[in-house]
C-alpha cells in the first residue's frame, strides 16, 4: 500500500493534466518536473542512506540539516539557472523556464519531507507515511483542477509547490507530536 502511494504521487498528476490540459501543457510540465527530479538527486541519495541508519535509530540530523540547506542551493540555481540553460537546452520548450522555477521551490518541502520519511519509515510508522501521500495526492489532484483552470500551467506546477509544503508540514507536526509525548 505504501508502495502504491508512493507511486500514485509520482503518476497522478500527468494521468489528470494530459485529458484536461492537453498534450502542450503537459510537455511543458513535464520538462520542468524532470528538471524538478534531477535537482531532487542529491535528497533522494541522502534518504537512502539515512533510512538504514534511522532504522537502527542513528538519527543524522546534522547530515539531513546539510541536505536540507543544500536543497535550498539547488532550488536557487534552479530558479537562477532556468532562465538561461533552458533557452539553450531546449528552445521550443520557453513555457517551461517559469514552470521550472516553481518547481524549484518544491525541492525544499520534498527535501524535508524525505528526511522526515526517512525517519518514520526506519521507525516502521508507515501509517504516518500513508497518510502524509494522501495529504500530498488529496491537496495536488484539487489544485490541478482549481488552479490548472485558472492559471493554467503556472497553476499546475503551483499545485507541486503547495502539495509538497502541505505533505512537509503534516510530517513536521506529526515529528513535533511524537517529540511531545
Amino acid at each position: 500500500m505504501l508502495d502504491f502511494s508512493r507511486v500514485l504521487n509520482s503518476k497522478v498528476d500527468k494521468l489528470i493534466i494530459a485529458p484536461i490540459f492537453g498534450f502542450a501543457i503537459l510537455g511543458n510540465y513535464y520538462l520542468g518536473i524532470q528538471i524538478f527530479y534531477l535537482l531532487t538527486l542529491l535528497p533522494s541519495i541522502i534518504f537512502y542512506y539515512t533510512l538504514p541508519q534511522d532504522a537502527i535509530g542513528k538519527t543524522n540530523s546534522k547530515l539531513k540539516k546539510l541536505t536540507c540547506l543544500a536543497s535550498g542551493i539547488l532550488a536557487l540555481l534552479g530558479i537562477f539557472l532556468a532562465p538561461i540553460l533552458i533557452p539553450y537546452l531546449f528552445p521550443k520548450f520557453l513555457d517551461a523556464v517559469l514552470i521550472i522555477q516553481i518547481l524549484s521551490i518544491a525541492i525544499i518541502p520534498k527535501t524535508i519531507s524525505s528526511m522526515y520519511l526517512s525517519e518514520f519509515i526506519g521507525n516502521q510508522k508507515i501509517m504516518t507515511v500513508l497518510i502524509g501521500s494522501i495529504i500530498f495526492v488529496t491537496i495536488q489532484v484539487s489544485l490541478i483542477l482549481i488552479l490548472g483552470e485558472l492559471y493554467g500551467v503556472l497553476g499546475l506546477a503551483l499545485s507541486m509547490v503547495f502539495a509538497n509544503i502541505a505533505e512537509a508540514g503534516y510530517l513536521l507536526s506529526m515529528k513535533r507530536i511524537k517529540l511531545k509525548n
